[in-house]
Order: C-alpha cells, then sequence, then structure tokens
C-alpha cells in the first residue's frame, strides 16, 4: 500500500495526471511504427516548417527505449510516443511515465516548454518526415 501511494506521489509530482494505461500497454512491443522503413531510412514529406508537420500528429520512437520495471528485477523495452494537440499541447510517453507541456516553432525547430524545467531539444526533419525529441528520433504514426 505504501509503495502504491508513493507511485502515485511521484507520478502526480512528475506532471501525470492521466493516470490511464499508455497506448502500448507499457510493454514489450514489436518494434518500429508503421508507415516507413523498419531501419528508419528516410520518407520525404512536403512540409517546410515544423509547426504545420507536428500539429494535431502522433510520433512513435524509431527503436523501443527503456519501459521501466516490468518483471521483477527485469526490465523491458516499449516504443515512446510524442503527441502534437491544439492549441500547441504536447504529451510524451516515455520509459514509465508521461510529461505534458506547450510548443511553438521556430523554423525547423519546436521550442518546448513544460510543467518543469527542462533542457529538451526538438526539431523537425522534412527530408525524412521524422521528429527529433530530447535525442530519440521518431517516425509519423501510432
Amino acid at each position: 500500500m505504501r509503495f502504491a501511494l508513493a507511485a502515485f506521489l511521484f507520478l502526480v509530482a512528475c506532471g501525470r495526471t492521466d493516470l490511464s494505461t499508455p497506448a502500448d500497454g507499457g510493454l514489450p512491443d514489436g518494434g518500429p511504427p508503421d508507415g516507413g522503413p523498419a531501419d528508419g531510412g528516410c520518407s520525404p514529406a512536403s512540409f517546410t516548417e515544423a509547426c504545420g508537420a507536428i500539429q494535431n500528429s502522433t510520433w512513435a520512437s524509431l527503436h523501443p527505449g527503456e519501459c521501466g520495471l516490468c518483471s521483477p528485477g527485469g526490465t523491458c523495452a516499449c516504443t515512446w510516443h510524442v503527441t502534437f494537440s491544439d492549441p500547441n499541447k504536447w504529451s510524451w510517453q516515455h520509459s514509465d511515465f508521461g510529461e505534458t507541456g506547450t510548443y511553438g516553432c521556430t523554423g525547423l525547430t519546436v521550442n518546448v516548454r513544460g510543467a518543469f524545467p527542462m533542457d529538451l531539444q526538438a526539431s523537425y526533419d522534412p527530408k525524412c518526415d521524422q521528429l527529433s525529441w530530447d535525442g530519440v528520433l521518431y517516425r509519423r504514426g501510432q
């Protein structure tokens, strides 16, 4: 009971108010999102600036990331997701928690603002229709 309460307080302190299960269940998954080469190769897009490309979209990491403890003493990997919605809101499901905030764009750079001080870099690559978010590459899709 104490552990459950501590975990809940940690999630709330980290800005996660939606305690529902992530879309991928937080469990190991099948790999990269649909919609492009499995190796993360390029699929050119016609967008010339970041905000037009990311508006009302969901992005999935090309490679599974750490996803917390899935079994006693073990770790597992899952696809991380970044979702952009209007008006200029983002949510980031990574590891075993999520974060939210607002964004704006300058050219191909996504200017990220969150609930907590963060040093997070994000940019859009129109040559490959990929998003770089905190050093991890994402492809458009679920």
